[in-house]
């Protein structure tokens, strides 16, 4: 009684003719108790590690989902980032950072965080072509210091990638309206869980941490429903609240405009339980670097095409390793997963 619909929505783009959003929804006829979705590509480049658990998943446990569970499988929310191997849209917008309905939302709540970007913007947004060489080098490490030593290592991290609104040029810019990429997202949400009792969605990313262990990341106060119950599933999860930044000093930062919230505000079930697990690959300052780098490029393309080249391998590196290592750790952690979702909420025929 299976039912399989795969959906291919195109992106226009003024110069890419092909770019699209693929959704594959397996669904049963009956009852609708959960519905699993796993998203990829919300940073375009993060796709390859996205697309891969989608895979994973397609061919080692979709033909034992249980009679009452659907799945859904959201591949390259960020069609064009995926396509050009960058993170963000063709207009420098951080998908992650842009899902946001209300206009007059598209900004930064806090002051405090608004103050410590503007004091770090040209660290971040150097001018000019990118030369390379041990003087960049340098340059970039000693305004690293200089920025963690002023503002604090926690301010830094939360007012660089918490998302800001207000300088288009630089990081983790979440725009100034809705993006298609967003609004399909959401038409998606409003149609694939109406009629479900639960919905739990995985959103899959690669970045920075402690190497071959994954960090998994929810909006869910730790309070709620939703974050106990996930918290049976993924022992590890650290809740991204308001609440609890209020109280860390390492770690998870608050995010705006996150497709995972903007998914439970869209959600027809009647249960929401989502989060974020994120493979990690290197440390945060190098992946900084690698990001300002990339970021340079892009808004100077008469670099020197040796720099770009450098620049862009290393970028890719940092967000899909080329470790055989590397990768098979990420595959036993993404099938670990699936394992400890299954059991908590019964969506695999295990017999």
């Amino acid at each position: 009684n299976a039912q399989q619909k795969l959906t291919h929505v195109v992106v226009p783009y003024p110069t890419i003719d092909d770019l699209t959003v693929d959704i594959a929804v397996y669904e049963h006829k009956g009852d609708k108790k959960n519905l699993l979705v796993i998203l990829s590509g919300v940073h375009g480049v993060e796709g390859y590690v996205g697309s891969a658990v989608q895979l994973m998943f397609a061919d080692k446990y979709l033909s034992k989902v249980n009679s009452d569970t659907g799945v859904a499988l959201y591949h390259a929310f960020n069609p064009f980032g995926f396509h050009n191997n960058r993170r963000v849209n063709e207009k420098n917008i951080d998908c992650n950072r842009a899902c946001i309905d209300d206009l007059t939302d598209f900004k930064a709540d806090d002051e405090k965080l608004i103050a410590a970007f503007n004091a770090v913007y040209d660290f971040l947004t150097p001018e000019g072509l990118r030369r390379g060489g041990f003087e960049e080098f340098w340059k970039f490490y000693f305004g690293a210091s200089k920025a963690i030593l002023r503002h604090g290592y926690t301010t830094l991290k939360n007012a660089v990638a918490s998302g800001q609104y207000q300088h288009p040029r630089s990081l983790f810019y979440g725009g100034n309206d809705l993006q298609k990429s967003v609004e399909i997202f959401r038409e998606f949400i409003k149609c694939v869980t109406d009629g479900y009792q639960n919905v739990i969605v995985v959103d899959v990313h690669t970045g920075f941490g402690k190497i071959f262990r994954p960090g998994y990341f929810t909006h869910h106060e730790e309070i709620s429903h939703s974050f106990e119950r996930l918290r049976k599933a993924v022992p590890h999860l650290e809740s991204a609240s308001i609440t609890r930044q209020k109280d860390r000093t390492f770690g998870v930062y608050r995010i705006k405009g996150s497709a995972l919230e903007y998914a439970q505000k869209h959600s027809k079930a009647q249960n929401y339980y989502g989060f974020a697990i994120d493979f990690h690959t290197m440390h945060p300052i190098r992946m900084i670097r690698r990001m300002i780098a990339e970021n340079q490029i892009f808004h100077y393309p008469d670099t020197p095409n040796k720099i770009k080249e450098r620049v862009r391998r290393q970028f890719m590196q940092a967000f899909y390793p080329i470790s055989s290592e590397w990768k098979e750790h990420m595959t036993h952690f993404a099938e670990d997963l699936i394992k400890r979702l299954s059991s908590e909420f019964d969506l695999i025929v295990t017999r």
